[in-house]
């Protein structure tokens, strides 16, 4: 990788670095990119020297995804911070502020990681809410929840495991409809699990975020939200990496 930093000024026509312009003329892929980053108003790149391939795949997702969808989400250069993209950096020319903003946004992130291995069990706020529940109340489908989960845990055959998250979809649907959501935070980091877990199969990492997306739709992310806001430091470092997931699904 490079030895600093690489700064590039964006225009329809192209990019430009240290104020001249990149003769890429008979190359229509560079100066096709260069228009794409431009209608999506990204005007300044900056590329930081230990430029990482997760951080390069992150960016060219968010880049193939719809414009529209992209400025309802608050811009592209809003949510590559969002992503957890540390090593690429839109419209800021300061390198300080840039690495001001990168020490913040790691430790943000190495926070959020740490406490959530401290606590496998989910924020005290989904404990005490499934733990409130009336003997009569339907606390049944709780149960039915969490040993959906298990058997996904344990499925290692791709059709079984989407039959199982289908399934686990249509049964979160009941506690939206009466408002019930703290179960659900623990259906959600269980599937964000699931995602990241290395020796599942793409199939069945890719159909977990799928289901998740489906989960968190609506009054979920209403009350995700709501506890981000309101909860301790703790419980909001629990609930981030689950909205830094849904990323263009929300609005950051």
């Amino acid at each position: 990788m490079q030895e600093k930093e690489l700064a590039l000024t964006i225009s329809r026509a192209g990019f430009s670095y240290a104020g001249e312009p990149i003769k890429a003329e008979l190359n229509q892929m560079v100066v096709s990119l260069a228009a794409e980053l431009f209608i999506r108003r990204i005007q300044q790149l900056t590329f930081l020297p230990d430029l990482s391939l997760d951080d390069l795949r992150a960016f060219l997702h968010l880049l193939s995804m719809d414009q529209k969808n992209l400025a309802l989400s608050g811009g592209m250069a809003q949510l590559m911070p969002a992503r957890g993209i540390r090593t690429i950096w839109a419209n800021e020319i300061d390198l300080s502020v840039i690495w001001e903003k990168r020490q913040a946004l790691e430790e943000k992130m190495e926070s959020g990681d740490a406490l959530a291995k401290t606590d496998e069990e989910g924020p005290e706020w989904a404990a005490e809410e499934e733990g409130s529940y009336p003997a009569d109340s339907g606390n049944t489908d709780t149960d039915t929840l969490m040993e959906l989960l298990a058997r996904m845990d344990r499925e290692t055959d791709d059709n079984r495991y989407q039959q199982l998250a289908r399934n686990l979809a249509s049964k979160a649907e009941g506690f939206k409809e009466r408002a019930v959501c703290a179960p659900l935070f623990l259906v959600l980091h269980a599937l964000l699990q699931h995602n990241e877990d290395t020796n599942r199969s793409q199939v069945q990492r890719d159909y977990a975020v799928f289901t998740l997306e489906q989960i968190a739709e609506g009054v979920t992310i209403d009350f995700l939200l709501q506890h981000m806001e309101s909860k301790s430091p703790l419980e909001t470092a629990k609930i981030y990496p689950i909205l830094k997931k849904l990323g263009a699904k929300i609005a950051m």
